[in-house]
């Protein structure tokens, strides 16, 4: 059995790999893939697959998405809190979604924050001020969220990824000096469903964009 794994650009030194194996995976190795894979996925994965157009399906949907802003650097993506957090330890790119509640009511960006490992995420740390810019998209809910309607941010990190959300109100009022718990929950929910299949493990040999097998 042939093994043929090629892998480009999945580090900030754009590293290329490319090897073939003759026998079966080891644990070890498959490990390593894995990592590998992962670590590569918001170069791999479409936008429709990092950002869905919906979180939750039927009932249980609770999120639309507004638009998918370019990618950015981290001066461009996040605000200067977040800035201050993640530069240091190594933060590399920054991908932002903005959604709205399934009854208009809330917006919320969200923010993949690609680090230069799992080292630099897991040493970037909290801080409750710390999130996305806003994108705003004219035309849509979204047109007037900017910075001074964020009323809640929210972080989690897994793997090499930092995922954050800033949240507001679409109607452009500032920011409030006690966000309701309804805010902080639909920011959070978003922030889990966006890290969880980014960061869960998978088979490397199904990753067709990455690895043959």
């Amino acid at each position: 059995m042939a093994i043929v794994v090629s892998l480009c650009c999945l580090t900030a030194g754009a590293i290329g790999l490319v090897f073939e194996l003759t026998r079966p995976l080891t644990g070890t190795q498959a490990t390593e893939l894995g990592t590998m894979e992962r670590a590569g996925r918001w170069r791999t994965w479409n936008a429709d697959r990092l950002f869905p157009r919906m979180q939750g399906q039927g009932a249980r949907l609770y999120a639309v998405r507004l638009g998918i802003a370019q990618e950015s650097g981290c001066a461009e993506g996040l605000n200067p809190v977040a800035q201050a957090i993640v530069w240091e330890p190594g933060c590399e790119r920054v991908l932002r979604a903005t959604y709205s509640d399934r009854n208009g009511s809330l917006l919320a960006t969200v923010a993949i924050v690609v680090m230069r490992d799992e080292h630099a995420a897991a040493s970037v740390a909290e801080a409750g001020l710390a999130g996305p810019r806003p994108a705003a998209f004219p035309g849509t809910l979204a047109a007037r969220f900017g910075d001074a309607q964020a009323q809640q941010h929210v972080m989690e990190r897994q793997g090499r990824y930092v995922v954050m959300a800033a949240v507001g109100y679409p109607d452009g009022r500032p920011a409030l000096a006690h966000a309701t718990r309804s805010v902080f929950g639909f920011a959070g929910r978003l922030v889990g469903d966006t890290l969880l299949p980014l960061a869960s493990a998978g088979d490397p040999c199904r990753a067709v964009e990455v690895v043959s097998c």
